[in-house]
């Protein structure tokens, strides 16, 4: 009988820190994704992704540098992507999320082309409109 209450209470103990911690393993199980796809003389470096969002205080740099940034970008409703090269806006983008914790992958691309720059954006997930 002490066996069993030790193994009933271990387990429970487990399933309150599981709950306690959900959002922050569903993020690590579910993330955003962003990948690049570049084409021409584009250099990754100067290349900066912001969002925005209706429900968003304040607009944060989601890809920096050629890496993705660790800041959290979900919202439900309207989402803009901010596209910067060379620190000038060359393209945005927007999406409208039903909910606010369905995972994304965002392919954002980018030619150069002469003196032209070619941008698009490429949304796999269930709000792809």
């Amino acid at each position: 009988m002490k066996a069993f209450v030790w193994v009933l209470g271990i387990c429970l103990a487990s399933l309150a820190v599981l709950y306690g911690f959900k959002e922050e393993i569903r993020l690590w199980l579910l993330p955003n994704t962003i990948i690049l796809n570049k084409r021409g003389p584009v250099d990754a470096k100067g290349l900066r992704i912001d969002w925005a969002s209706e429900a968003a205080k304040d607009t944060i740099t989601i890809f920096l540098e050629g890496m993705e940034t660790h800041e959290r970008y979900e919202a439900k409703g309207r989402n803009v992507f901010l596209l910067y090269y060379d620190e000038k806006l060359v393209g945005e983008f927007e999406q409208f999320k039903m909910s606010a914790n369905t995972p994304h992958t965002y392919i954002f691309s980018i030619t150069a082309r002469e003196d032209s720059l070619f941008t698009g954006l490429k949304i796999l997930g269930p709000d792809i409109n």
